[in-house]
């Protein structure tokens, strides 16, 4: 076996070890009685226990392993929500005598649903920083990769922007391009290969220079920054995957972890037409379909120089939390690799009530906004 093989080989070793251990639920396929639960959620997530086989007049007391507990007739599914962090087990028992057990774990970080209810308090200043592709000031780790997700973690970013993409055979990839060629060393469109045959090509770094790293896939990206960062999935409506997105993001539990950006109206109602409990990241414009929803929305739009930034309109009368972008990739006047103070204070000037903002620098964005008392 050469060098190139024994390489691909560890790698997808190593992917599935990392799905093994990532604690997404297990299909269980029996007509035996079985607690159905996920394995991981965050804190304050309201979780949904079902009990499976097992009738429905039946009279169950669950102990929810925190020192809660609670009897009464067997429903379509039971909700709990954990108040702090750790490994639960669950214990049902009937009154027939069958007993159910289920472990999941609770992370230290609160579900997005009532995370997000901070920003509706005055008191509260700190803005929120996400990191674009998981950049970080260090082009030597690729976009998009599971070494930047260690990176930008590291920086304190609450936020990692992640883009997904489907293989030919049905793998959800991160990848910002329609094809591999500026990202990894070989080419051609990923709805084109096989994730095998993307697997076969190493990442390049923000530099253009080959690295050891792969092409990871969502899932495994998922596992890697759970209940540490949340995630901002974008690229995800407008392909005609939103659905296999959105599978993979309850299969690793992520659903209150997980913003999905939408764009403007044709993306929200994407979203809205698969899932209404979705943490829906729109573009201005696309907010006026959440209006009525009882959540709280991030609606996204842009810093640009020279007074050519767009307006939120009548977002924030309607209750939304602006986010903005100050991205090199959209305005060329903005340095990739550093912060410009002076725009960052513009920013606020034209944004007084941004909440969460988009960059390649996270580090250096963080200290800036620690100085002005904002973190």
């Amino acid at each position: 076996m050469n060098d190139n093989k024994i390489s691909l080989y560890i790698m997808v070793l190593l992917a599935a070890l990392l799905t093994a251990c990532s604690g997404t639920p297990k299909e269980i396929k029996t007509t035996d009685p079985h607690m159905s639960v996920s394995e991981y959620a965050m804190l304050h997530e309201v979780v949904k226990i079902g009990l499976e086989n097992v009738a429905s007049d039946e009279e169950v007391t669950i102990d929810f392993g925190d020192g809660i507990v609670e009897t009464g007739r067997n429903k379509a599914f039971f909700t709990h929500a954990y108040a702090h962090e750790g490994d639960y087990t669950l214990k049902a028992q009937t009154a027939t005598g069958i007993s159910l057990t289920a472990d999941i774990h609770i992370c230290s970080l609160p579900a997005l649903s009532v995370a997000m209810q901070q920003f509706k308090d005055p008191s509260y200043r700190k803005v929120w920083v996400m990191a674009h592709r998981a950049h970080t000031h260090d082009k030597t780790i690729p976009e998009n990769s599971l070494p930047a997700i260690e990176a930008a973690v590291a920086t304190g970013a609450e936020i990692l922007e992640c883009d997904v993409r489907q293989t030919k055979d049905g793998v959800l990839v991160i990848c910002h391009d329609e094809t591999i060629d500026a990202t990894t060393t070989g080419q051609g469109r990923i709805a084109d290969m096989t994730y095998d045959e993307i697997l076969q090509y190493n990442l390049r770094d923000r530099a253009g220079n080959p690295t050891d790293e792969k092409m990871p896939t969502l899932e495994a990206y998922l596992v890697a920054v759970r209940g540490r960062a949340y995630v901002d999935i974008d690229k995800c409506t407008g392909q005609g995957i939103f659905k296999e997105v959105v599978d993979v993001v309850r299969r690793t539990g992520m659903m209150e972890a997980v913003f999905f950006y939408s764009g403007v109206e044709e993306g929200t109602r994407e979203v809205l037409g698969v899932t209404e409990d979705a943490n829906i990241y729109p573009w201005v414009g696309g907010h006026k379909l959440l209006e009525e929803l009882p959540r709280t929305f991030f609606v996204q739009t842009a810093y640009f120089t020279e007074g050519r930034s767009p307006s939120l309109g009548d977002a924030v009368e309607m209750g939304m939390i602006p986010s903005v972008c100050l991205l090199w990739v959209l305005d060329q006047t903005i340095p990739e690799y550093a912060l410009d103070d002076k725009q960052l204070d513009e920013l606020f000037n034209i944004f007084p009530t941004t909440r969460m903002i988009q960059t390649d620098v996270p580090a250096e964005l963080i200290a800036a906004l620690q100085k002005k008392g904002l973190r």
